[in-house]
Parts: C-alpha cells; sequence; structure tokens
C-alpha cells in the first residue's frame, strides 16, 4: 500500500498546527488566582501581624489603637476579658485625610469598638478566622468615618480570657 507523501505531509501540518493551538491555549479561561496576605500568629493562634502580597501597594495599614474590654453576661455570671491591638487598611491615597480624622474621632472610634465587641458572643470571639469579628468592627468604624472608609480591619493582637 503506498501513502501519498503530499497527504502525510499536509496531516501532519494539521496535527502540528491543532497541538500548537492546544498548548497556546492551556489554561485560558482560568481565573488568576489572587495572592492572600500572610497572618504570622503565635503559639496560641492570635494574630500578631499581616503582610499584604507585594504589589499592594496601594493600601496602608493604619494603627487604630489597643483596647482592654470586659463583657459579662447577666444570665451566666460569664465573665470575658478581651484584649486587642487593632489596625485597618486604608487606600494609600486616603491615608492623610484618614489619619486626621482619626486623630478627632479617636474617642467615638473607641466607643464603636467597644460597643461592638461587648455585644458580641463568645462563639463569635473563638472563631479561629475572626470573621464576624473583623465584618462587625470594619462596618461599626466606618460608621464613625464615613469617608474615607477602611477596606478591613485586623489584629496585630487579639486574646480574650473566658472566667
Amino acid at each position: 500500500m503506498q501513502t501519498n507523501p503530499t497527504k502525510n505531509r499536509s496531516l501532519n501540518l494539521l496535527y502540528a498546527g491543532m497541538l500548537l493551538v492546544s498548548v497556546s491555549t492551556a489554561g485560558c479561561g482560568e481565573p488568576l488566582q489572587e495572592e492572600k496576605p500572610i497572618h504570622y500568629v503565635d503559639e496560641l493562634g492570635n494574630i500578631l501581624r499581616i503582610e499584604e502580597p507585594e504589589g499592594e501597594a496601594t493600601i496602608k495599614e493604619i494603627d487604630l489603637g489597643q483596647f482592654t474590654i470586659t463583657i459579662t453576661r447577666s444570665e451566666s455570671d460569664a465573665v470575658l476579658d478581651v484584649e486587642i491591638h487593632l489596625f485597618g487598611v486604608v487606600k494609600t491615597e486616603h491615608v492623610e485625610e484618614f489619619e486626621e480624622i482619626l486623630e478627632k474621632k479617636r474617642f467615638r472610634l473607641r466607643h464603636a469598638v467597644t460597643l461592638a465587641i461587648r455585644n458580641m458572643e463568645r462563639d463569635d470571639l473563638s472563631d479561629p478566622d475572626l470573621t464576624y469579628v473583623k465584618t462587625e468592627l470594619t462596618r461599626k468604624i466606618n460608621e464613625v468615618f464615613v469617608e474615607p472608609t477602611i477596606q478591613r480591619v485586623g489584629f496585630f493582637k487579639f486574646s480574650f480570657i473566658d472566667s
């Protein structure tokens, strides 16, 4: 059986073209994975510091202060002592304005954070990711500041003692 060299060559070129197209389009349409912040924690799991991935030069962490809050529950006689050192993530272009407003509204900020923590349940405070705590604090702090707002909050330190 004889094969036509022109036909074989055409088929080889077709296969090579198909292979090139499939290799060059591999991964197309897949979303890029966004780099997550790196969390540094102590041996008890308390978040000490968060570092943003490289390329996030558009945000800055602003120290919002240290808080010691005692929560009492009359129905159970339980007492929770919460200690946090809080920071807010702000867009770089708003840092100067945010810091000026922070100085003027520091006491309102302290009040909002204290009330927010006192209204939380033990389960909220013991969540390893502190999802509800961070969401609620971000919301309450943004109610105080209105503009410019923080993107999110984080903790240099977070601990609580249940007694």
